[in-house]
């Protein structure tokens, strides 16, 4: 095996990862859904990864307008997100949940 196909990989991985959108899971996100989105959030909810970025889109609009039903502190922190970040932002975020 050849260095390149070790380490190209690798590399775009690192990309990856260092992408405006996984800087933003990572600082926004990461802490209660997991790095892979693979957590139970707060012992309640299921987990975000896959989900499409319609679904994200329209859960965060509801935890934040209280239409779905969540513990304070998460309509608090969907409310301050929505209005922190650009439907851009949001949108990227999204499609990378998507793709985890």
């Amino acid at each position: 095996m050849t260095l390149t196909k070790i380490l190209l990989p690798l590399w775009a991985s690192s990309l990856l990862l260092a992408s405006p959108a996984a800087s933003l899971y990572k600082k926004e996100c990461k802490g209660c859904h997991g790095s892979k989105a693979d957590k139970v959030a707060m012992g309640k909810s299921k987990p975000i990864n896959g989900m499409s970025v319609t679904s994200l889109d329209k859960a965060m609009k509801e935890y934040a307008s209280g239409k779905r039903k969540s513990m304070p502190m998460v309509k608090k922190m969907k409310k301050k997100f929505i209005k922190k970040y650009s439907k851009e932002e949001a949108q990227a975020v999204y499609k990378l949940i998507e793709g985890m």
